[in-house]
């Protein structure tokens, strides 16, 4: 055997890599297949019958056209665009500012396990979807990007998993900075 080979070459073993891979091949031909006759029905200029089609049969870009040409189209992914940067910013700006003290002990943070408790239980016990949305509805935030923002703006679990960050921090590079 050569020093680094883990596998032998036997027929058994090529048989049964050959085994993976035509599974492999098969599970990714299934994933894609929806992928390819959405493409294939894009570039067909007849109207989407029932059913899919595996080729294109009357080739037309007249639906790309179609898109391309709406007046909201680039003011919605202009909308998406600033709703995500925006999101994302509040969403690990808040999440540093809650992660960080919360990596403390006890004695440089009173009542910190009391907070803990307040960001974990809400994580495993979750309102859901109606709550929320009264929640944005009693704060007058629908229509608004606030309510895209904020609900999600501190994400506890994100705040666990920095907290535990921090605290892997050596306490001498945390006094050195």
């Amino acid at each position: 055997m050569q020093a680094g080979r883990i596998h032998s070459n036997s027929a058994s073993d090529r048989v049964l890599v050959g085994v993976c891979y035509a599974v492999a091949i098969l599970f990714s031909l299934i994933v894609l297949l929806p992928f390819w006759t959405i493409l294939m029905d894009s570039f067909s200029g007849a109207a989407v019958k029932l059913g899919s089609r595996m080729w294109v049969e009357d080739f037309s870009l007249q639906a790309y056209h179609d898109v391309l040409t709406q007046e909201s189209l680039f003011q919605n992914y202009g909308n998406t665009i600033f709703s995500t940067v925006v999101g994302t910013l509040f969403c690990v700006t808040t999440t540093f500012m809650a992660a960080y003290p919360l990596s403390k002990e006890e004695s440089s943070l009173k009542g910190r396990n009391v907070i803990i408790w307040f960001f974990t239980v809400p994580m495993l016990i979750s309102g859901g979807l109606v709550p929320t949305f009264l929640l944005v509805k009693d704060l007058h935030m629908i229509d608004t990007f606030w309510a895209l923002i904020l609900p999600g703006c501190v994400p506890t679990f994100y705040v666990v998993m920095m907290m535990n960050f921090f605290r892997g921090i050596s306490r001498n590079i945390s006094e050195a900075a």
